[in-house]
């Protein structure tokens, strides 16, 4: 038993003699800004992480940006019928509103639909950048995150002023038309992107030939001012109007029936802005930000009626980071984030005549560490607490 305990200690002070003298493994690491409340390494996340790129969706020629998640270990893509029909992404077998959505920093899963995000208006053309985290991130990113974070990045400016127009066609009278513009210095960075798409489709029901056609615009806007190298301020926003025509299925019958007049509009409104200040060097950064997600979805059926479900989020922030290097024998770098949320959930719907609203506030309080030990190892740790306004119970994870 003293032998073999020799043999460990000896082993243990062989290992960390080579550890306290080894370079840095990361020269030009890739960062990413999911994994923690500040961007981190990608080769320092412990959690299961797949970045997809511009480059890859250019490669997979998609158009909805569900077609490239269908590739991602873990994911299941659930879509209901045709273009625009209810599009759905479970990860590890959790269910759709277990995953929270992020689009440019915009938390958009929507309270009137149990919380889970519309993936079927998403387009392609004007994604940067997809991060897809998957495990439980809820101690960081709330209840929305019991298994997993998708973060979706839109493109920024680069270089001089450039403006990029196309046109795409196809079967069932198929039409896209993109157009972009885009501008960046020392001093802004702007990104503008237009985008619509249109079909007569196919006609959903088994019989009948009535087409179920769909139309799809969208808007972007992506900006960010840096009046020095101290003061950051950004604003994203994003519009999405949508009309889907769709066929009955009356509740006496499994059958879906060929039908004029049914639709499903949609509208989905985003935006959040954010000012940040960095001291000392910038080792000590603080953030405030407002955002404000609106999903407005109308039915318009011939067996049920017309109804509606509105669901509204708003949400304001402060966020602290403070970065320490301690360089004794080792390399040795702490990180220290502290985040507080406001958030303000609406969420209103009718159906056969009724409506009902209900709505719920929560403050919530973040706390996170993390370790980096000579740039080999690894170590974070986070706590929340959500604060509820009698809606739910208080909890902390």
């Amino acid at each position: 038993m003293f032998i073999r305990s020799k043999i460990i200690v000896v082993f243990i002070t062989i290992v960390i003699s080579n550890l306290s003298y080894a370079e840095p493994i990361e020269t030009n690491a890739e960062y990413v800004v999911t994994a923690s409340l500040t961007p981190v390494a990608r080769t320092a996340v412990g959690s299961a992480l797949t970045v997809i790129t511009a480059d890859d969706i250019k490669q997979r020629g998609v158009t909805f940006l569900p077609d490239i998640l269908r590739e991602v270990p873990g994911l299941a893509v659930n879509r209901s019928g045709t273009f625009g029909t209810q599009t759905e992404i479970r990860v590890r077998g959790a269910e759709a509103n277990h995953t929270l959505v992020l689009i440019d920093g915009v938390e958009v899963n929507d309270p009137a639909f149990g919380s889970s995000f519309q993936f079927a208006f998403l387009t392609a053309d004007n994604i940067e950048r997809i991060e897809v985290l998957r495990g439980a991130q809820s101690a960081l990113w709330g209840s929305d995150a019991i298994g997993a974070v998708i973060n979706i990045l839109t493109k920024k400016g680069t270089g001089p002023l450039q403006f990029n127009a196309g046109f795409h066609g196809g079967s069932f009278d198929t039409q896209r038309s993109t157009l972009r513009g885009a501008y960046a210095n020392s001093l802004i960075n702007i990104n503008l992107n237009a985008e619509v798409l249109s079909t007569d489709g196919t006609n959903i029901a088994r019989d009948g030939n009535e087409d179920d056609g769909h139309n799809n615009r969208t808007y972007d806007l992506k900006l960010n001012i840096s009046p020095d190298e101290l003061i950051d301020i950004s604003y994203v926003r994003r519009f999405v109007k949508s009309e889907t025509e769709t066929d009955p299925q009356p509740f006496t019958s499994a059958i879906i029936v060929d039908a004029a007049g049914n639709r499903t509009d949609v509208n989905q409104n985003y935006q959040k802005g954010r000012a940040s200040i960095s001291l000392f060097d910038k080792r000590w950064i603080n953030h405030v930000s407002f955002e404000n997600s609106r999903n407005s979805t109308n039915f318009f059926s011939t067996v049920f009626g017309a109804s509606f479900l509105n669901g509204q989020k708003q949400k304001y922030a402060y966020q602290s980071d403070l970065s320490l290097d301690a360089y004794y024998r080792w390399d040795i770098k702490h990180d220290i984030s502290f985040l507080y949320e406001y958030e303000d959930d609406t969420a209103t719907g009718s159906f056969i005549g009724g409506a009902n609203e209900v709505g719920f506030i929560t403050n919530s309080y973040v706390g996170e560490y993390r370790l980096a030990l000579l740039n080999r190892f690894f170590v974070s740790a986070g706590i929340r607490r959500d604060n509820s306004d009698d809606f739910f119970d208080d909890a902390t994870t």
